[in-house]
């Protein structure tokens, strides 16, 4: 009974959009309103204040690491592909209720705090290597064009995660504690991590376009 209700409680817990209830109570105005109007953690850092941003951040991360932990420790314990299809659609659907909030009229931010929660929870140490890989790489690019780090970072993060993850699942087989491993995993842990990328960049296509089009976005 209980792991029927993960998936709907991951979307409603994601749902409640932090961006939005933060900026109400800090400064009383809709973060909708202001600078880029995504209600995400990067348009509060720059309204509010970066503390104010980070905080955003990691409640945004907490809407999808929470509830997998949860899944993870208590209804999906298992490691074979029913159990990781389950947490990843747990994951997703987590995405979901953040860029898709039902308490916010369907209009959230894009997610890839979100999404990063789920990599991190399924894939920690190819995590934070796609971290450091997408900040060297916007580093790089930043000064050829009209590249702006804070803007397109979590964007090369969501692109790079999955082919990092499976380069290294071909290459590297390396047990560290537990169940954390680099490398050395199983071909449907691989493959969510490009639905799960997928998934992200579906739901912030619009966005992508107006990068594109060298507008703000994020």
């Amino acid at each position: 009974m209980f792991r029927l209700l993960l998936l709907p409680a991951a979307y409603l817990y994601a749902s409640l959009n932090w961006a939005i209830l933060i900026t109400r109570w800090v400064r009383g105005v809709d973060i909708r309103g202001l600078g880029t109007r995504n209600p995400g953690a990067a348009n509060v850092g720059r309204n509010l204040g970066r503390h104010w941003g980070a905080l955003v951040y990691f409640l945004d991360l907490s809407k999808s690491l929470l509830p997998l932990a949860i899944g993870g420790r208590w209804l999906f314990p298992g490691s074979g592909p029913w159990d990781y299809a389950a947490l990843a659609l747990t994951g997703i659907a987590a995405i979901a209720g953040h860029c898709r909030p039902v308490f916010f009229g369907f209009r959230g931010g894009g997610g890839i705090s979100t999404a990063m929660g789920v990599y991190l929870f399924f894939v920690p140490v190819e995590f934070v290597a796609a971290v450091l890989l997408s900040f060297g790489v916007a580093a790089g690019l930043k000064s050829r064009v009209r590249f702006f780090m804070g803007q397109w970072t979590p964007i090369l993060f969501v692109a790079i995660t999955p082919f990092l993850t499976l380069a290294l699942n071909w290459v590297v087989r390396v047990q560290l504690w537990g169940r954390v491993t680099l490398g050395d995993h199983p071909w449907w842990v691989v493959a969510g991590t490009f639905a799960v990328s997928l998934f992200v960049m579906a739901m912030n296509r619009k966005f992508l376009v107006r990068k594109l089009d060298g507008r703000d976005a994020i």
